[in-house]
C-alpha cells in the first residue's frame, strides 16, 4: 500500500511543471513607489515624490475599471550640494492624480484619454518585445527575485538597467515614461507594508524616506482629506457635470485637462452644473479651494 502511494506521488510530480511559481499581480491597495526628480535652473530643486494607490479608489472608463494612482510631493531648494538627506517629510503640494491602471490576463493597461495602452506584459517569454520607457524593448532573460519572502518573476531586457518585475512594475518605477533618460529622474523604491514586499534597484538608497501612505500631509491628506465635503458627478460624464459642496461658503473651483490647460474656473457657493457637451473627451482634474486655503482634487472623465 505504501509503495502505491509513493508511486502516485512520483507520477503527480512528473506531471507538474518544474520551476513553476505563483504569479504576483500588481497591487491594488496601500502600495507606494518613491521617486526623486531634479530640476536644475538658477538653483537646484529636488522633488521627492510618492506615487500610491489606495483601496476602492477606482475610475470607470469605456467599460473598464481602473485603479487610480496619486502623487504626493515635497520640493527641496538645494543650496549646499545636490543630495538632500532622505528623511520623513510632509508634502508641499496637494495630492495629484497621475494615472490609472487595470490588470487582465497578466497584462497591465494604463488608461488613456481614448482607450488604453499596454504598460506591462507579464506573459512575455525570452525574445518577445515588451513595452519600455520609450517604444519597445526585448526580453533577454528571466529569473526570480525574493521580495517579502515570495519569489517574483523578473524580466531582463535589451535596455541596460531596465528590468520588469511581477507585482512591482519596473526598475524605473510604476510609470517608466516618467524617466526622461537624462539622469535627472531616479526611482528609489517600492514598498507594500501589508505584504512586506519591498524592492529597490539601488540597495544603497533607503526605502524609508517620505511620509508613509497613511500619514498626514501638510497640504492635503488623501483625496477628500482636506476637510472639504464635496462631490463631482456623474463620472464618467457626457454632456453635464455637477459639482456639489455640502457646507455653505465660498469655494474656488478650477478644471484643467491632463496637459494642465485651464478649461473652466469659477467661485461657487452651492451646487453648480456645468455644460461640458462641447469639451474634448478625456481626463480632467477638478481642483477646489476653500476660504482657508484648503485644497482637494477629483478626477473627471468625459466620454
Amino acid at each position: 500500500m505504501r509503495l502505491g502511494i509513493v508511486w502516485w506521488v512520483i507520477c503527480m510530480a512528473i506531471g507538474m511543471p518544474l520551476g513553476a511559481q505563483t504569479y504576483m499581480p500588481m497591487p491594488t491597495d496601500s502600495a507606494t513607489w518613491r521617486i526623486r526628480d531634479y530640476e536644475i535652473d538658477f538653483v537646484t530643486h529636488v522633488f521627492d515624490a510618492m506615487l500610491f494607490v489606495r483601496p476602492g479608489d477606482d475610475t470607470l472608463h469605456e467599460g473598464h475599471t481602473y485603479r487610480n494612482v496619486w502623487s504626493r510631493a515635497y520640493r527641496h531648494v538645494v543650496t549646499d550640494g545636490v543630495f538632500p538627506p532622505m528623511t520623513d517629510i510632509d508634502a508641499m503640494y496637494p495630492d495629484t492624480w497621475m494615472a490609472a491602471y487595470r490588470e487582465e490576463g497578466r497584462k497591465l493597461y494604463q488608461m488613456q484619454n481614448t482607450g488604453e495602452k499596454l504598460l506591462y506584459d507579464f506573459t512575455a517569454e525570452v525574445g518577445d518585445p515588451i513595452p519600455g520607457r520609450v517604444g519597445w524593448d526585448t526580453v533577454t532573460a528571466t529569473d526570480s527575485v525574493l521580495l517579502g519572502g515570495i519569489y517574483h518573476k523578473r524580466y531582463l531586457t535589451t535596455r541596460t538597467g531596465y528590468e520588469v518585475i511581477e507585482g512591482v512594475g519596473s526598475s524605473y518605477g510604476l510609470l517608466p515614461a516618467m524617466n526622461d533618460g537624462t539622469g535627472a529622474y531616479k526611482f528609489l523604491c517600492f514598498s507594500q507594508p501589508a505584504t512586506g514586499v519591498q524592492y529597490t534597484p539601488d540597495a544603497t538608497v533607503p526605502c524609508t524616506y517620505v511620509y508613509p501612505i497613511h500619514s498626514h500631509s501638510a497640504v492635503a491628506d488623501m483625496p477628500g482629506g482636506a476637510g472639504i465635503p464635496w462631490a463631482v458627478f456623474p463620472v464618467p460624464a457626457v454632456n453635464r457635470v455637477s459639482i456639489e459642496v455640502v457646507n455653505s461658503g465660498a469655494y474656488m473651483v478650477t478644471i484643467t485637462n491632463i496637459a494642465g490647460q485651464k478649461w473652466w474656473t469659477n467661485r461657487l457657493h452651492a451646487t453648480t452644473t456645468i455644460d461640458v457637451g462641447l469639451w474634448p473627451r478625456g481626463i480632467y482634474c477638478v481642483l477646489i479651494t476653500d476660504h482657508m486655503g484648503h485644497t482637494d482634487r477629483r478626477t473627471l472623465l468625459l466620454q
